[in-house]
């Protein structure tokens, strides 16, 4: 079965640099321009200039035409309650991320050639209301170049 990383937000105390601006996105939502996203607004199909930070609360998002380390496949909001374990996000994020890499690839996560991660909340944001996961697709070290959707790999 295709390894999970674990690069979940476990930020502490970032400071997002004073330089960078906000993405810009289309009408469609699909970034236009380069630029800073806050990791609980990141949408299907925003391609990252990382494969992910752990404790970050913004990264940095470009359009998916431009190279790029990964992309974001899945976003959902887990159930609200108590703030999770890290394990209990682990079963979770597997659960319901694994099986979109099929809807967003076209081969299911075994066969795609994609690495898996995701970015989950930090406790303090889990108080504040924000519970999304982002899942996202990366190849190794691999500069990508053009979306992974319906890519079939």
């Amino acid at each position: 079965m295709k390894r999970l990383g674990v690069i979940g937000v476990l930020a502490l105390a970032v400071v997002a640099t004073a330089c960078s601006s906000a993405a810009g996105r289309d009408e469609a939502g699909a970034i236009i321009t380069a630029g800073s996203v806050k990791v609980h607004e990141l949408e299907i199909g925003d391609c990252l200039a990382s494969a992910g930070v752990e404790a970050a609360e913004t990264v940095n998002a470009v359009p998916c035409a431009e190279p790029h380390l990964s992309q974001v496949y899945h976003v959902y909001e887990m159930d609200a309650g108590a703030f999770p374990t890290q394990d209990e996000i682990l079963l979770d994020v597997a659960t319901v991320c694994l099986p979109m890499v099929e809807t967003f690839v076209g081969v299911n996560a075994v066969e795609s050639e994609y690495d898996l991660s995701y970015f989950a909340p930090t406790e303090d944001g889990w108080i504040e209301g924000r519970r999304q996961i982002a899942c996202f697709l990366y190849r190794g070290c691999d500069v990508l170049v053009g979306s992974a959707e319906g890519s079939g790999r």
